[in-house]
């Protein structure tokens, strides 16, 4: 549940911001793209692409904060979910560059400055938390084996799925 809501609102958020400025925007787990590939204002591309990644981002920090005052493990895929998504997005600029690769590139900086920093900063609120429960290595490579298992299959599902 927690890595399809992840891919969801990761996709919902580019495309509320896109619905937001006034582009027709399709919701996708990969990129989030108009439906002519072209933007209609010029600038609407980065706040659109940005979108998907900040939500991500202030999802793994609220989630780290909860458990933070709570003692509740199941929480835990909501936190991790979100650092094996940008960690798989990161690799994916390899192949082409999305989100935060995007981002990086179009204010100067290299493909994978961005990438890299913000997959050590959620690996920094996982294994703060991590820590915190004293969650044994086994447990992580379980959950982190079930995330990457769920999102390959989302991914997949969602590149192969009649448009």
């Amino acid at each position: 549940m927690a890595v399809f809501l992840t891919f969801f609102l990761h996709g919902f958020a580019h495309w509320l911001v896109g619905k937001y400025l006034g582009e027709e925007i399709t919701i996708n787990f990969n990129p989030a793209h108009t439906i002519d590939q072209a933007y209609g204002q010029e600038g609407n591309q980065l706040p659109i692409i940005l979108a998907g990644p900040v939500f991500t981002l202030l999802q793994a920090i609220y989630f780290f904060y909860v458990m933070k005052r709570g003692r509740d493990t199941i929480l835990y895929p909501f936190l991790l979910a979100p650092v094996m998504m940008r960690v798989l997005a990161g690799i994916m600029n390899f192949v082409n560059p999305n989100d935060e690769g995007l981002v990086s590139l179009s204010v100067g900086l290299g493909l994978f400055t961005l990438p890299v920093l913000t997959c050590i900063f959620l690996l920094y609120l996982v294994f703060k938390t991590s820590v915190s429960y004293q969650m044994e290595i086994k447990f992580n490579l379980q959950i982190i084996a079930l995330v990457l298992v769920i999102s390959l299959f989302l991914i997949l599902l969602n590149q192969y799925s009649v448009r």
